[in-house]
């Protein structure tokens, strides 16, 4: 139930796409019995029933759900990782539209953050001792420790 200034009125969601079917249904429903009612995302289930949404491709190891925050502006009810199916995945190619990719830029050594407990651990080769000589270095240049 929801209030505005043309008085009270029910407010139906189906923005999940388990649910658009049946909230359109329930929408349509109390409409053709005279009573008001709102339907969210309305043009976005309108969209995919029609097959003209979007959806919004996630990282693997990201799960495809509430991922709103990584497609600001943009309208999409719907996120999926790509499939790994070779079939499936070169289909979807022609489809897709990707969006630029944001710059990564690593820590600048003035601003290592360092907490009286360190833990570094990592597989052979990846870079431990280099991070530790450049931190013991940044605590030398800054008066932290002696040598």
């Amino acid at each position: 139930m929801r209030h505005n200034e043309h008085g009270y009125f029910l407010s139906v969601r189906g923005k999940a796409w388990t649910r658009s079917i049946e909230a359109i249904k329930f929408y349509n429903a109390l409409r053709q019995e005279g009573v008001a009612v709102y339907l969210h995302d309305a043009k976005g289930i309108s969209d995919r029933l029609l097959g003209r949404d979007r959806i919004g491709i996630v990282p693997e190891h990201v799960i495809p759900a509430y991922c709103e925050s990584w497609f600001s502006g943009m309208e999409i009810l719907d996120f999926m990782n790509l499939p790994y199916e070779q079939d499936e995945y070169e289909a979807m190619l022609p489809k897709i539209t990707w969006l630029e990719e944001q710059r990564q830029e690593l820590m600048k050594k003035s601003k290592f953050f360092v907490s009286p407990y360190l833990t570094k651990s990592g597989i052979r080769r990846c870079g431990k001792s280099s991070l530790m000589k450049l931190m013991a270095e940044h605590l030398r240049d800054t008066g932290v420790i002696d040598d």
